[in-house]
């Protein structure tokens, strides 16, 4: 193996693999951490409303 030619072949590795991965961890149910950001905020945002609703009754 060259020395100088190994960052070249870890990048070339790493746009094949990317893909894959990717496409593995969303068929196999994994969510990214933006989505369960996204999902606990819509979670706080649906609690404050049934609190407000909760308070009117």
């Amino acid at each position: 193996m060259n020395p100088f030619t190994i960052a070249k072949d870890i990048k070339n590795i790493e746009k094949v693999l990317k893909p894959a991965l990717e496409k593995y961890i969303q068929s196999a149910g994994f969510a990214k951490s933006d989505e369960v950001n996204e999902i606990l905020r819509k979670v706080d945002e649906l609690e404050k409303r049934i609190k407000n609703l909760e308070e009117k009754l």
